[in-house]
């Protein structure tokens, strides 16, 4: 019998991105396009005898309690086995602060993953529901497809796209989102721009480093970040003009090229597994 398991937690970009409002509670109403992508942390889950669910991650900086996939293992413990023992390693390839939403996506894979191993049954909406605490993010990476998305993410309607590849480019800057959004001035909003990110002033203004570097880029190329940075992508038909545009650029800082996706590999990963309620 298999007594570890690997699953993939993705990043998702933000093809758009408009603030709609504030709301008095400081939270911001947006209204954005979420695309799965090919690009993954990974969640090894070994079984064990000890009786506990224990977590670690390869990031000392995330390696404790205030990590929100830590959150969501404690959000677990009502529905927990108490015979059940885990070990839960998470593997961080999604850049901290370049607005792909790894940390939601690590969370609700968490909640995905317990739900399963726990046999807890739960649904996703109940799952939904746990989770409100935990990010903003993490009931799209829940529902599973790529969606349209509104209110403070919590409202999603999912939508079907061609196949697109990205070209990410990965500046090695974390940008915080409070930082972002505090910055942000709804006289610098652009709701009739294509697929513009409304944020990106905010982030110039509170990342100067990255705007240049942006700008840079955009001379040649026709980049967008995804959420509040800061990371930036290119959109492409197919593989090959992707690879080619990719090798075009003397960059001192990570680029890869990644798939869009139909769908959170996870939920597909755990109905293969057998039991264990995952839509």
């Amino acid at each position: 019998m298999t007594s570890t398991f690997i699953f993939h937690s993705p990043a998702k970009i933000n093809l758009d991105l408009k603030v709609i409002d504030k709301k008095p509670d400081g939270y911001h109403l947006i209204e954005s396009n979420f695309q799965i992508l090919s690009f993954f942390d990974e969640i090894e889950v070994k079984l064990t005898n000890t009786r506990k669910v224990n977590f670690r991650t390869d990031i000392s900086s995330l390696d404790n309690s205030e990590n929100i996939a830590f959150k969501a293992i404690n959000s677990m413990d009502q529905y927990k086995i108490k015979d059940l023992g885990l070990d839960i390693f998470l593997k961080k390839k999604i850049p901290i602060g370049s607005g792909l939403g790894g940390g939601s996506s690590n969370a609700a894979s968490v909640l995905l993953i317990l739900n399963h191993f726990y046999n807890a049954k739960l649904s996703i909406e109940h799952l939904k529901n746990i989770a409100k605490h935990l990010g903003a993010d993490v009931p799209f990476f829940l529902d599973g497809y790529n969606c349209f998305v509104s209110g403070i993410g919590e409202i999603l309607k999912r939508v079907k796209r061609k196949k697109k590849y990205y070209l990410l480019f990965f500046p090695n800057i974390n940008c915080s989102t409070k930082k972002v959004f505090g910055a942000f001035k709804f006289n610098n909003s652009s709701h009739n721009q294509t697929l513009q990110n409304e944020l990106k002033f905010a982030i110039f203004d509170s990342y100067p480093e990255l705007k240049k570097i942006y700008n840079n880029i955009n001379k040649t190329l026709s980049v967008n970040f995804s959420g509040t940075g800061s990371t930036f992508f290119a959109e492409f038909e197919n593989y090959r003009e992707a690879e080619f545009c990719k090798n075009s650029f003397k960059i001192t800082f990570p680029c890869i090229i990644t798939e869009g996706l139909e769908s959170n590999p996870i939920h597909l990963q755990i109905k293969q597994m057998g039991s264990g309620q995952v839509g």
